[in-house]
C-alpha cells in the first residue's frame, strides 16, 4: 500500500518556467499542457497538438529525468533561455516536497505520428497509477522540441458554473493561504466564450502549484474540495477552473443539445442568437451596424452641443455627454447559449478528467430565458457527451 510522507526541504529551488511552445516553430502543445499539470490517473492519458502539416513527431511520456532533463536542455539551447536553476544562485527558498514509499514506477512511452492536413497530431498513453514522481511530456520534431516538466499523475476535476465558483477570494484566505503549502494541489483558471466550438483555448494560461503565494488566487470552492480530495486520496489533485460570474445555465450546454428543447421561448432565444451572430459574420451587415452606431454617436454630441448651449444661456451647470455604447461582437458575449461551453470545454475535451463540480442556478430566474427545468438537464449531459463518458460523475451545488 502506498503512503504518502510531507517533508520541508531547505533548498536553492530552480524556478520553473514553462516551455510549451518553441520560437521559430509549427510545433507546439495545447495549452492545456503546461508545466505543474496534473495528469488523470487509470485512464488513457491524451496528448494532442499541432505541427506543420504532414510532418513527424514524436510524443514522449516519462518520468526518467536524464531524458527529460535532456530535453529541457535542448529546449534551453533551442531559444537561446538560460537554465532557471542558474537564475535561482544565491536565492533561499523553503520548499515542501512528498516522500512516496515504494512509488509506482511509469515506464517511458514513446509515440510516433504524423500531423494531419490541417496540422493537428494526437496520440494515447497507457493509463497509469497515481504518483508524486515528476513527469515529462516531450514532443519533438525535425529540430524543434517542446517540453512540459514538473508534471504529476492524479485526479482532476473540472469546476465550472457562475460567481460562487469562480470568486477568487474567500473568508478565511488570510489565515488559510499562509498554511497552504501543498504543491501536490494544482490548479488553472480561464474565462472565456466564443459562438463556435473551439480547437484550442484562447488564451496563454499555466497551471500553477499551491503554495502561500498562490492560494489567494484560488476560488474558494475549487480551493476547498481539491484539497480534500488531496487529503483523503493522498495523490496529486488538479483543478481547472473555467467559472464565469453572472451567466446562465445554457452557456453551459452543446448547442446540439440546445436546439433539441421543444420549448417556445428557447427556440426563439436561440434563433434571435443566430442572426445576431451572422450578421457579425457578414462584412456588409457588420459595417451597416457600425456605421449605424457612428451616426448615432454624431447625433449625441450634437445634440449634447444643444443642451450645453441652452444651459449656458440659462446659467446652469453643462451637462454631462453620453455617448451611446459601441455595438458588442455577440460572437464573445458574456453568457450566450453554448458560449463559455465552446470556449473552454471543447478546446479540452480530449483530456482524461476523473469529474464535473457545477454551481450555477441563481440567474436563471430572471431575464428572457427562465426555463431552467429545461436548461439544466442538458448541462450534465453536454459534460458527459464531451468527454466522451456517459456515466462521469457530475456534482452540483446550488
Amino acid at each position: 500500500m502506498k503512503s504518502i510522507l510531507f517533508a520541508t526541504l531547505f533548498a536553492l529551488c530552480p524556478l520553473t518556467a514553462t516551455i510549451n511552445g518553441a520560437e521559430n516553430s509549427d510545433l507546439r502543445l495545447a495549452k492545456i499542457f503546461t508545466d505543474n499539470m496534473v495528469l488523470q490517473q487509470q485512464k488513457p492519458i491524451a496528448v494532442w497538438g499541432w505541427a506543420k502539416p504532414g510532418t513527424k513527431v514524436s510524443i514522449t511520456l516519462t518520468q526518467n529525468p536524464q531524458l527529460g532533463e535532456k530535453a529541457v536542455t535542448t529546449y534551453r539551447e533551442q531559444v537561446q533561455r538560460p537554465s532557471a536553476a542558474l537564475r535561482a544562485i544565491g536565492e533561499y527558498s523553503i520548499k515542501i516536497q512528498y516522500v512516496e514509499k515504494n512509488p509506482p514506477r511509469l515506464p517511458t512511452q514513446i509515440h510516433h505520428i504524423l500531423s494531419d492536413e490541417s496540422g493537428r497530431w494526437n496520440v494515447r498513453f497507457q493509463a497509469a497509477p497515481a504518483s508524486f514522481q515528476p513527469t515529462w511530456i516531450i514532443a519533438s520534431s525535425d529540430d524543434a522540441v517542446v517540453v512540459v516538466q514538473n508534471v504529476l499523475i492524479g485526479e482532476i476535476w473540472v469546476c465550472a458554473g457562475q460567481s460562487n465558483m469562480g470568486w477568487g477570494g474567500f473568508n478565511r484566505k488570510d489565515r488559510e493561504a499562509a498554511s497552504a503549502d501543498f504543491p501536490g494541489l494544482r490548479y488553472i483558471a480561464w474565462e472565456d466564450s466564443y459562438y463556435k466550438p473551439l480547437d484550442d483555448v484562447r488564451r496563454n494560461i499555466h497551471w500553477q502549484e499551491c503554495s502561500p503565494e498562490t492560494a489567494e488566487r484560488f476560488s474558494a470552492i475549487p480551493y476547498l474540495y481539491g484539497m480534500f480530495l488531496h487529503r483523503y486520496l493522498k495523490v496529486p489533485v488538479g483543478v481547472i477552473n473555467v467559472a464565469r460570474g453572472g451567466t446562465l445555465g445554457q452557456t453551459w450546454c452543446l448547442r446540439d443539445e440546445l436546439t433539441n428543447i421543444d420549448n417556445p421561448i428557447i427556440k426563439k432565444v436561440l434563433a434571435d442568437y443566430d442572426a445576431e451572430t451572422a450578421a457579425w459574420d457578414d462584412p456588409q451587415q457588420l459595417a451597416a451596424i457600425m456605421a449605424q452606431w457612428e451616426n448615432s454617436v454624431e447625433s449625441a454630441k450634437v445634440e449634447h452641443q444643444q443642451r450645453v448651449a441652452k444651459a449656458k444661456a440659462a446659467g446652469k451647470p453643462e451637462p454631462r455627454l453620453r455617448l451611446p455604447k459601441k455595438p458588442a461582437d455577440p460572437r464573445s458575449g458574456w453568457s450566450p447559449p453554448a458560449g463559455l461551453f465552446n470556449a473552454t470545454i471543447m478546446p479540452i475535451r480530449h483530456l482524461g478528467i476523473r469529474g464535473v463540480l457545477y454551481y450555477q442556478g441563481e440567474n436563471n430566474n430572471f431575464m428572457r430565458w427562465t426555463r431552467y427545468e429545461s436548461t439544466f438537464p442538458k448541462v450534465p449531459v453536454s459534460f458527459r457527451q464531451a468527454f466522451g463518458e456517459k456515466d462521469l460523475p457530475f456534482g452540483c451545488i446550488s
